[in-house]
Formats: C-alpha cells, structure tokens, sequence
C-alpha cells in the first residue's frame, strides 16, 4: 500500500498523556499514512526550566544547586515515565535517554556561572539559555521513542537537529526559517532508511538558531517547526507531504469558545473550513488556536494546515486555505480575550498635525512590543496589547510598557516635547468578531452595539479593519463571556439549522 507523508504537531497538553499519542499513531498508520511527530515538551517542563535559570540567575550556584533547581522538572519526566511504561527495560531506556540530556544540561551551566535571566535575555547568554530550555524537548522524544517501540512501534527520536548559519548573521524571519529548514532537510537525510516503515520524531527545539528558539520565534516555536518540517521535505527534499496536522483539543475553528458559552442556550458550531485571513485575524486577536508564524508560514509557502481533534483523529477538522465559501452567518467566529492591555495617550496639540502617531508607534517599536488596535479619537490616540498567558511573562511585557508610557510623558515630534496624558486599563477585554461574511452583511455593526447595549455592556473602544472581516471592540473583562453568549445567541445560533 502506498503510503501518505503527514507531518504532526503534538503539543505538551495532549504529550502528557502518551497513551493517546499512542492511539493517534495507530490510527494514522491504519489510514495508511506516515507519520512524522513534532512534539512540545511535557506539560509545565519549560515553565520548570524558566524557573530553574531564574533561581540560578546572578548566584556563584554549585552541583547541588542546580540538581536542587531541576529537580522540579525532572520529576515531571519521571512521573510520565512512571504512569504510562509498563516493562522496565523501556523505562530504563527512557531514563537513560533523559540522563544524558540532563548531563549535557549540567555542563552548560558549570560553563556559565552568571546565566542571565531568562525574562531579561542578553546576548552573552543566549546560547546557554537556549541550551537548557531545548532539554524539554530532547528529553520527551526519546521517552516517546521507547514508549511507541515498548507498545511495537517502530519509531526513531531525531536528535540534533540544527540551525545551518549559511554565513553572515541571519536576522530576517525568512533567513531564519530557510536556515531551519536546511538543518532538518540535513538531518532527515540521515535517518531515510526505512523510513515509511517507522514513526520518526523530532522535537520542536532547533538549536543553534542565533538567539534561541523562544528569542527568534517565540514560545509557541512548535507550531512554527512543524510547517518547517513539512517545508524541509516538500522544497528541500522533493517529496510530497499530503498535509499538515496540528492536533489539539478541540475539534477545529469553532464559533465561540465552549468554554465561553452557556451551553444550555448555545450551540457553537465547528468549522470546516477557514481562510488564512480570517485566521490571521483570529491569531493576532489572542486565540491560542494556531500559532500566526505558522500560519504565515503556511500561507506563504502555499502549505495546507489542518486543525484536528486529538481525541477524535477520523473526525474532519479544519483545513486552513486560501479562501473558502462564506457561511449563512454574519460572521464566523465570536471570541473575547481577556488578557489584554490597553493604553490611551491625551495630546490635545495631535489635533490635525502629523507625526504623532508616527511617533507613538515608533515606542512601541523600540521595546519590541506588539500592537493589536489602535483606537483614535482626534486628539486621544489607544493602543490595545495581548497579553502573554504566563504571568512572568506579563510582568516583563507591562515593564515594557511603563518604559513607553515614561517615553509619552514628553512626546518629541519634529524635535519639540509635548505633555500627555496616560491612561492605562490593565486587563480588560477583546472582544472580537471574525469572517469574511461581515463584507456582505451591511448594518451588522449596528446590531452588534445593539445586542451589547441591551445587556448593559459598555463599549470602551471599537474599531473595524479596512478588509472588513474583523470587528473588535474594547469591553470590561468581568463582562467577557456574557458578551460571547449575547452574540452568539442572536446571530449563530439562530443559524445553525440553516
């Protein structure tokens, strides 16, 4: 039977669980498909390591403080070993694998005494950093290796996949990407003997990229080396991958939410099909769904992503394309974020002169962070910013933002200071209509803030894309869900018999 190539990314939620993995594989096989793993590291194993250099961080540490510092996610590991390996020569294989990373582990941090911390990266440090972080990974798939050959399947952890520099210093996203796709097309290479016959894994960690895989891509970089991967073997090695699969929790793109929904009144319907525009839009307003530099990866690769249900591997998912027809709905998708940041400026000279928001931006720029609105009334200018879920990591991004709204309190434009008034609304909420439909549906908005106002929501901002498939609107977070369930109920769920 001649096989299709598939190219899978796990994620460390559903890699915590290695007796659905196992089932996944299975099924895959039996469709006669072959699959390659992209695996995430255990669930809370990167949290672990975070903490591990943090704890390190700027103390002359000793063995037993670093065995002290680890030890957390270790017992992770351990504990995965422990639930799921029945037969004590792969557990012995599966402990003798992560040793050996913990080993290479340890010698990096005996070279480096002062690590930098990780929340506040420097050059010096990068690759040592890295180093540690990428053990989450190399340790988990040579565990998933003895556990798929401890229940007779033939697999292979690919170790060692590594960035190819190709001279100079790579700084654009595209270098960087071509550069991993030249280390895993290189590594692949070796490891193509029999290779249909067997499940090959590799983690979602490249080393060797020039700031490490959570600087340059970011802490979702999975997702990102699964396109990658299916990149590495379509244009670098000439074979032709049927599809790329991440698989999640869910059963693809959904119109809300379940978690943010009654569901004793709504009924959220599964998508099966959704534009890479729309999903841009999806992405870049906070859904956790699909990672935006895979997405942009795909799209520009001309690569299909497909979003499917762990629990449910025949089930159809949702493919990601270039366009797809429209629904009955206004709207596709209803979702509110509510770890969103939003800043407003006062600078009642803005007023029909330019430069200003040049100016703005440029702020934003120079801390590397990332807008998702901006909101504009004359002389008032409103910046919305998603916040990353870990809470560490929002303490980093709002330091980055009292250094601008330092920067704001004497706005230089054109060479002159102007005062300004700042207000800062820590977590409020995004919420966020998504779908092409909302070109074809005139009037929509109206009703939209006419739902809203009929259950008391007050709308601190809202703004509309030029392309007109995303309305977004700036609400009080404590009244999130009950805007989703609103919305859903008058504009989806009276559709879902249509």
């Amino acid at each position: 039977m001649e096989r299709s190539v598939t190219v899978n990314k796990i994620g460390g939620a559903n890699m915590s669980k290695l007796d659905q993995v196992l089932n996944l594989v299975r099924s895959l096989r039996e469709e006669g498909e072959t699959p390659i793993l992209v695996v995430s590291a255990f669930k809370g194993v990167t949290n672990k390591l975070y903490d591990m250099l943090d704890q390190l961080h700027d103390t002359d540490y000793e063995e037993a403080d670093i065995d002290r510092a680890f030890q957390p996610a270790l017992d992770i590991i351990k504990g995965k070993i422990d639930e799921f390996f029945k037969t004590e020569e792969h557990k012995k294989m599966a402990y003798s694998h992560v040793l050996r990373e913990i080993q290479i582990v340890k010698n990096v941090l005996r070279m480096h005494k002062r690590v930098s911390n990780v929340l506040a990266p420097q050059a010096a440090t990068y690759e040592a950093r890295d180093k540690v972080i990428a053990f989450g990974e190399r340790s988990v798939i040579g565990v998933l290796e003895a556990f798929l050959q401890e229940n007779r399947v033939m697999a292979e952890a690919v170790n060692d996949v590594e960035f190819h520099a190709n001279g100079g210093s790579r700084t654009s996203k595209e270098d960087l990407h071509e550069g991993i796709q030249e280390g895993i097309a290189t590594k692949l290479k070796e490891v193509m003997h029999g290779w249909d016959e067997e499940v090959l894994i590799l983690g979602g960690h490249i080393k060797g990229t020039p700031r490490g895989m959570t600087v340059d891509i970011g802490r979702s970089y999975s997702d990102t080396t699964a396109v990658d991967v299916t990149a590495a073997l379509s244009h670098h090695m000439g074979f032709y991958v049927d599809k790329t699969v991440m698989w999640k929790e869910v059963d693809g793109v959904m119109s809300a939410d379940p978690r943010q929904l009654d569901l004793t009144i709504n009924t959220p319907i599964v998508h099966e099909d959704v534009s890479y525009d729309e999903a841009f839009e999806m992405a870049g307003s906070g859904s956790q769904l699909m990672q935006i530099d895979a997405l942009r990866l795909g799209w520009e690769m001309g690569i299909p992503l497909v979003l499917k249900n762990i629990d449910r591997p025949k089930g159809v998912g949702t493919t990601f394309g270039r366009s797809w027809p429209q629904t009955a709905a206004p709207f596709k998708v209803v979702m509110a974020n509510r770890n969103v940041d939003a800043v407003s400026y006062k600078i009642p000279q803005m007023a029909n002169q330019p430069g200003f928001l040049h100016a703005m931006t440029g702020l934003f720029d120079q801390e590397d962070v990332s807008v998702t609105d901006i909101f504009s009334s004359g002389i008032v200018v409103g910046f919305s910013v998603n916040l990353p879920s870990d809470e560490a990591d929002q303490k980093v991004l709002r330091a980055k933002i009292r250094r601008i709204n330092r920067a704001m309190e004497n706005l230089v434009v054109h060479g002159k200071g102007y005062a300004c008034t700042i207000e800062w609304h820590k977590g409020d909420a995004n919420l966020v209509l998504v779908g092409d439909e909302l070109k074809q549906n005139r009037g929509v908005f109206s009703r939209i803030t006419s739902v809203l106002a009929e259950e008391g929501i007050n709308i601190r901002a809202t703004t509309q894309t030029h392309a007109e498939r995303r309305i977004s609107f700036m609400i009080p977070k404590g009244f999130a869900e009950k805007a989703v369930q609103a919305l859903h109920r008058e504009f989806l769920d009276q559709k879902k018999g249509a």
